[in-house]
């Protein structure tokens, strides 16, 4: 296929937009961990020189008021201007104790539905959570007696 004698699937296309992507990652790359901590520097630099109001220093550094309250509670509480690690996600619906029993009576009743091993395991989990368990641990179910 041509445009204008110009060939529009050639490898140079590809190659340009192998390298576009590559030049894109490492952008997100140095902008992550190179300009972002040094704008929170800036902005707590901007916070100690007491010379502007809040709202006009986040209109300057382009981030919302909302996150120019939540960096001062952060400084005053932690000293620090580095933000907070991740908090670790939700509290799983299958404890450690009802997995093992899962494993057990799978062990024991090969051919058990998921909905039988939720029962007697006494979770609220949902089936397609057992099923996950079940898929993580590498218990495969006998489907034929």
């Amino acid at each position: 296929m041509e445009l204008l004698k110009v060939p529009l699937f050639d490898d140079d296309v590809f190659k340009l937009l192998i390298r576009f992507a590559i030049n894109v990652f490492f952008l997100a790359i140095i902008v992550k961990f190179a300009i972002y901590p040094s704008q929170r520097e800036r902005v707590a630099a901007a916070l100690d020189q007491r010379t502007e109001t809040i709202s006009a220093i986040a209109r300057r550094f382009r981030v919302s008021r909302r996150w120019m309250y939540d960096f001062i509670k952060l400084r005053e509480e932690t000293g620090n201007i580095a933000p907070r690690p991740h908090d670790g996600g939700p509290v799983p619906k299958v404890t450690p104790r009802q997995r093992e029993k899962t494993k057990e009576r799978s062990g024991q009743k090969s051919d058990a539905t998921p909905d039988e091993l939720r029962r007697y395991c006494r979770t609220s989990a949902s089936i397609t959570t057992v099923f996950r368990v079940l898929q993580k641990e590498q218990i495969t179910r006998k489907k034929r007696v």
